[in-house]
């Protein structure tokens, strides 16, 4: 991105759900710049609302209000939107396992944040059907797919051949069986 023009001075924002791959992207991307951790809600919202070009490395969980969580200290059942912070259009939000938390309220609050940003999501199992937000709605149409084929050509992986078996067998007494279960499972 950085040896393009255009994106050369864009904010990069590296939305993760894991730390340990936080701090594995910022030990490893070789831009030559410095990456922010925005290791809190707090830090996270500085950091995103400042202008200009840098990379932010942020977890999906850090697009909250702490402040307005419930008054137990649970999370809120809608968490509670940053606001927005920054509506540069310099901005690019890469995604990582964008079929996760991406499609909740963690997410909206993201975009809320960053309204025009481009929006770039990570999945090797983009969300097709069903009851959740589909990935396509969250990000737009496919623009590269990787597949395992692919992966097999390329070296990356190799191919698993297995055969299943199917093995008879019986249980003597089963009655004693069934009580341990119960006895085991019984709440």
């Amino acid at each position: 991105m950085r040896s393009i023009e255009g994106l050369a001075a864009a904010k990069v924002v590296l939305v993760t759900d894991r730390t340990q791959l936080q701090r594995q992207l910022s030990r490893t991307l070789m831009t030559g710049e410095e990456i922010q951790e925005a290791a809190s809600v707090k830090k996270a919202k500085r950091l995103l609302s400042e202008h200009g070009p840098g990379i932010v490395a942020v977890m999906i969980l850090r697009q909250q209000d702490v402040a307005a969580r419930k008054s137990d200290g649970e999370p809120s059942e809608t968490a509670p939107s940053l606001g927005e912070l920054n509506a540069d259009e310099s901005v690019v939000s890469l995604n990582d396992e964008a079929h996760r938390s991406h499609g909740s309220r963690l997410d909206t609050n993201l975009f809320e944040a960053l309204p025009n940003c481009a929006r770039i999501g990570f999945t090797g199992t983009p969300i097709i059907m069903g009851k959740k937000k589909r990935t396509s709605q969250i990000f737009g149409p496919v623009t590269d797919r990787y597949l395992l084929a692919d992966a097999e050509a390329d070296g990356a992986v190799v191919r698993i051949i297995y055969e299943g078996n199917t093995v008879k067998g019986a249980v003597r007494d089963g009655r004693d069986l069934d009580e341990v279960f119960e006895e085991m499972f019984a709440e």
